[in-house]
Formats: structure tokens, sequence, C-alpha cells
């Protein structure tokens, strides 16, 4: 089976990546697909739209929900710590929350 080269990236620096939220964008220029940009229209990625290619919306919703699914990952590690059972049921909901309006987004259902 033959394999792709992957490009080797560093890992990140906690806090490094372009703040959220991402929007998704009518490229600039003549190019054919979808600009991620951040609220201050920093360009994040670029989603080229191949012929016969019905992901290129899939992927752009996607990467565009990714500050939002991260937060909701954040969310679920946080220690427990002594929260009493309202603590944590409110906790819980704040995390469905979060969760779910960034699936929403990932799934161009927002």
């Amino acid at each position: 089976m033959k394999t792709k080269d992957k490009a080797e990236v560093a890992p990140a620096k906690s806090g490094q990546h372009t703040p959220g939220p991402w929007n998704i964008l009518s490229p600039k220029g003549t190019l054919a697909g979808w600009r991620i940009a951040s609220n201050d229209d920093c360009t994040v990625a670029f989603v080229v739209e191949r012929l016969n290619n019905d992901a290129a919306d899939s992927n752009a919703r996607l990467i565009a929900a990714a500050p939002e699914l991260l937060e909701a990952l954040k969310e679920c590690i946080t220690p427990l710590g002594s929260d009493s059972e309202q603590q944590l049921r409110e906790r819980l909901c704040n995390i469905n929350g979060i969760a779910r309006a960034a699936i929403a987004k990932a799934e161009g259902k927002q």
C-alpha cells in the first residue's frame, strides 16, 4: 500500500492557535472553495473545492468548528475537585451545551 508523505509539524504551545470563533467565508481571489477566518479576518485555512468533491463544505465546517470543539474537550478533562453534586450537574450541563453547539456548527446545523 502506498502512503502519502505527511508534513512534520511542531507541537503547538498552549494557546498559540488563532483565537476563535472561526467563520467560513468566500475565498478572496479566484480560488474555488472556502476560506476559514477569525473574527478579525485572519485567514486560518483554505478548503479547495475539487470537481466531484462533495466533502469541501463539510471539511470547511469542521475546520471552522475546531476552536469550539477544543473548548468542549478541554472542559471534559478539567479535574472535578471537590464539587458538590449540584455543581457537577451544572458543569455537566455546561459541557453538554458547549459540545452540542460545537457539533451543530461542525455539521452545519447552527
